[in-house]
């Protein structure tokens, strides 16, 4: 008869092999924590603020906004907006205006908006005088290098028309 060969331990033979296997699992689970509470951390002591403002009632105006496209299209204005830099920290904004009979429109009150879309308290906005019929243009100082956004919105009799631009100044 084959002899059997029992192997239970004894009583002092001590740890087994794996006692370490169920604290491999705690330990891997402690750094995810551990992870995730310095990404938490980084997460909210790099907001940068940038956030719309009332933006309920933003979306409830939609519908007005989308009349006004319309209306601004009904008008049939031939609109040029060009941004180009002139000098170190300056911008020349130059903006052509004809009615729908390709007529220069003169008489509008222009202002433009210049916005930086990555940083809050730099935005600035200034008029656009006229510069020849149909023709409106200033040279503006930018305190920053980098992208704007350049918002003109021009008031006339007629109507009012908006326009947008988006420029790097080097």
């Amino acid at each position: 008869m084959p002899e059997t060969i029992s192997r239970t331990p004894g009583r002092g033979s001590g740890r087994q092999k794996s006692w370490w296997i169920p604290w491999l699992f705690v330990g891997g689970f402690a750094i995810v924590f551990v992870v995730n509470g310095i990404m938490l951390t980084i997460a909210l002591d790099s907001f940068t603020g940038i956030e719309t403002e009332q933006a309920y009632k933003k979306g409830l105006a939609y519908n007005e906004q989308i009349d006004a496209a319309e209306r601004q299209a009904a008008l049939g204005w031939q609109v040029a907006l060009a941004a180009e830099q002139s000098g170190p920290g300056e911008a020349r904004i130059t903006l052509e205006i004809a009615d729908s009979a390709g007529q220069p429109l003169d008489g509008a009150e222009v202002v433009a908006s210049l916005v930086r879309p990555t940083q809050a308290g730099h935005d600035r906005s200034e008029a656009l005088p006229r510069s020849a019929p149909g023709r409106y243009g200033a040279t503006v100082a930018l305190p920053l290098e980098g992208l704007w956004d350049l918002r003109v919105e021009i008031r006339h009799d007629r109507g009012r028309y908006r326009v947008t631009e988006r420029f790097v100044l080097r």
